[in-house]
């Protein structure tokens, strides 16, 4: 297999200037076992700041336009050292120039997905960077540079496997070893990958003992179980402070490295400490955990009620009274808007749609079908949400920070007696995926066979979706390459919404992204989510002219929050769209005709759904579905 690798090292950035010792340790290290691969000298390419030039995103995005054109490559791999963080938006890589350049940063989020469009059959992408949160960089934009040139989504999606060093919202570690600092992740990672933890070596054919090679899988358990015993040995271990992974390539298919004969001796330093006992490791459920394996576990308390912590104890409401929330179930009215913890300024477009019934309720009226409007808040800032005949949207703040956006059907309608049989359950996973998604934890990676299903079946009521889920959930599965769950969400949403937000219709699968409808987006221009945003340029979507730049202009949230700037851009947009609207009336007409072929599609997605299979074709997705969940 003919193979590539791009490493990148950063000692400091503007807003890093204390420089960090170990990465030139890193970086030799694994210049050393790229060479020990006998991948060739104009193949490993190497971007740092050693010399005193900063590392910027252009020359490594030039590099990898060279390899791109190489057909014959197969793996690359893309290592970086530095510092970083991580958002809602994903995680960030900072080069030199961070952040007084804001371009001068890599969004991993964007680099996965702009891998999986490319050529290369395999990419691995790994992270020796800190994954704390996103607050303690206020001055940097979120979306980052994909350095990988952006090409249209079609075909076949590539493998793109993701190690992190750090759990979300945890530090990495330097650690002086024998007057050395070094990283003890990629120590222990170039050992690995280095052939020299013999139990994860396996033969690349099973029944030929040469070659063997280093798989993502035992790779990811080595260094979940190797790193935090190193560290406790150290004395620096903390809660939480073990490496993560995100791995996608199929179970026994992919490998990273691989010897011929016995594995070549490394020579840089070992990352293993000498002197000192081991302490004991985390065991039983009391032990540390990481947020993404704390949301898998909750995930799996939600959809399974045989046992477990309360839910009280996992902090979720319970209940399905919320308080002033209350009072919406009984709208003069079909829809409506209520916010909870703020109080409303101001609504665009056009006053006479609206009639206010207090400090946070308001009747909205929806004649021309599913609408954008606009809310402002007192404090200036804003929220650009999509209201629905028949639906009451909700925006529920605390301490001035948007927590949650959701959609409930009116008291008045029958979709409510309905609804209402599962909102507690609607409570427990929105409160579940809002705060992962805020600290980037949603990971759907490992849910089993039985608990994908049931994910699926618990954001749905008979005759509906709850629309809130249903774009967390789309994100998640879209985040580990499982994008044929997606059109199943999307054909929902259409039937019950007579819509679809465009979170949910730019994840759809190429294949139907061509289809008459099926980018049917109704009238709501931007991401709903957080999410969306990262991901927007690499999916094919754009911003509409006249907001060009509002991505500078969020405020820190799940949900697309806009400072009081980006309000009056949206303001701006909405008025003279309105205005365009009253001008040409056969934008209604189109818009009728884009509904009647979405709904054509959403309706053929859940007839097929509700087929039975061929013995042969459930016999493949089971293995498939097992293959992903249970590897």
């Amino acid at each position: 297999m003919d193979r590539a690798v791009v490493l990148i090292g950063v000692t400091k950035t503007l807003a890093n200037p204390q420089p960090l010792p170990g990465v030139k340790g890193c970086i030799a290290a694994m210049e050393e076992w790229a060479i020990q691969q006998k991948i060739p000298s104009h193949r490993i390419a190497t971007f740092t700041d050693f010399d005193g030039n900063p590392v910027v995103p252009v020359a490594i995005y030039k590099q990898l336009e060279v390899f791109l054109k190489q057909d014959q490559i197969e793996q690359l791999v893309i290592y970086f050292a530095g510092h970083g963080f991580s958002s809602s938006h994903g995680d960030i890589w900072l080069l030199s120039e961070a952040p007084e350049n804001q371009n001068a940063a890599i969004n991993l989020s964007r680099l996965e997905l702009a891998a999986r469009k490319c050529p290369f059959e395999h990419v691995v992408l790994i992270s020796d960077a800190c994954r704390v949160s996103a607050t303690n960089y206020p001055d940097m934009a979120p979306e980052g540079s994909a350095i990988l040139p952006s090409l249209p989504r079609g075909g076949k999606s590539r493998f793109v496997d993701q190690f992190f060093a750090a759990a979300v919202d945890q530090p990495t570690l330097e650690v002086r070893v024998d007057n050395v600092y070094q990283s003890i992740y990629t120590g222990t990672l170039v050992e690995g990958l280095g052939g020299r933890h013999e139990e994860i070596l396996e033969p690349e054919e099973p029944s030929i003992p040469n070659p063997v090679v280093v798989r993502p899988w035992p790779l990811e358990e080595l260094l979940e179980r190797e790193v935090p015993r190193r560290l406790r040995k150290l004395g620096v271990w903390n809660d939480g402070d073990g490496p993560d992974a995100i791995i996608t390539s199929k179970h026994g298919k992919s490998w990273i490295a691989t010897f011929n004969n016995n594995p070549p001796r490394m020579t840089q330093p070992s990352a293993q400490p000498t002197g000192g006992p081991d302490e004991p490791g985390p065991s039983g459920p009391d032990g540390p955990i990481s947020p993404g394996d704390a949301f898998r576990r909750d995930i799996a308390l939600i959809l399974d009620r045989s046992g477990g912590p309360s839910k009280e104890a996992l902090g979720f409401e319970t209940s399905c009274s919320r308080g002033e929330e209350d009072v919406s179930l009984n709208f003069p009215g079909r829809s409506g808007l209520v916010v909870s913890g703020a109080e409303i300024q101001d609504i665009y477009p056009a006053p006479f749609q609206f009639v206010r019934l207090g400090r946070n309720r308001v009747r909205v009226a929806t004649p021309y079908g599913p609408s954008p409007i606009l809310v402002q808040f007192e404090g200036g800032d804003g929220v650009l949400i999509p209201v629905f005949p028949g639906f009451i949207s909700h925006l529920k703040f605390e301490d001035g920070q948007l927590r949650n956006i959701f959609w409930e059907p009116s008291q008045n309608t029958s979709q409510w007696g309905l609804f209402q049989d599962k909102m507690e359950e609607f409570v427990e996973l929105r409160t579940l995926f809002s705060s992962a998604v805020t600290r980037n934890a949603v990971r759907l990676d490992k849910l089993n066979r039985s608990q994908s299903r049931a994910l699926n079946s618990s954001i749905q009521y008979e005759g509906g979706i709850d629309l809130s889920l249903a774009i967390l959930v789309a994100y998640g599965y879209f985040a580990v390459h499982r994008e044929e769950l997606i059109p199943s969400i999307w054909a929902r949403v259409v039937r019950a919404f007579h819509s679809c937000p465009l979170d949910i219709a730019m994840l759809m699968p190429p294949e139907l992204v061509n289809r008459d409808g099926a980018r049917f987006t109704g009238s709501i221009p931007l991401p709903i989510s957080a999410q969306g945003w990262a991901l927007m340029g690499e999916l094919g979507e754009s911003v509409p002219e006249a907001l060009h730049g509002i991505q500078t202009h969020l405020i820190s949230s799940a949900w697309t929050h806009l400072d009081s700037t980006g309000v009056g851009m949206v303001a701006e947009y909405l008025s003279n769209s309105r205005t365009k609207r009253r001008i040409r009336d056969p934008e209604m007409e189109v818009a009728v005709e884009e509904y009647s072929g979405a709904a054509s599609i959403a309706n053929d997605i859940i007839a097929n759904e509700a087929r039975p299979q061929t013995e042969e074709a459930s016999a493949k997705q089971e293995e498939e579905l097992e293959g992903f969940a249970d590897a």
